[in-house]
């Protein structure tokens, strides 16, 4: 639950789009450890989680120091980890227009 909450703050993504983006890239069940045939955490479920971290006062201090842990992991390796959007693109063709 925990790696689904810095993927949501780290991709700025809302509850649903969080549950839909875990069902449809590989990449972020890889990330939750989680293999094609396990259940995948709902939007409610998620909202949940979070309500119970912020009520016991947990959310920020746990978010923050993740994303320190996180961080400096990543730094150790050579990388750096930015906040972000996913955005979805189609390229359609369009009539070319000939001036004369």
């Amino acid at each position: 639950m925990l790696r689904l909450i810095l993927l949501q703050k780290l991709f700025n993504l809302s509850d649903e789009e969080l549950e839909y983006q875990v069902n449809d890239r590989l990449s972020f069940t890889k990330f939750l450890h989680l293999g094609l045939k396990d259940i995948i955490p709902d939007a409610t479920t998620i909202w949940l989680f979070r309500e119970q971290l912020t009520k016991q006062g947990l959310i920020e201090g746990l978010i923050e120091g993740l994303f320190n842990r996180f961080d400096d992991h990543l730094r150790a390796r050579g990388y750096k980890a930015e906040e972000g959007q996913i955005v979805d693109a189609i390229l359609v063709s369009v009539p070319q227009q000939r001036n004369s």
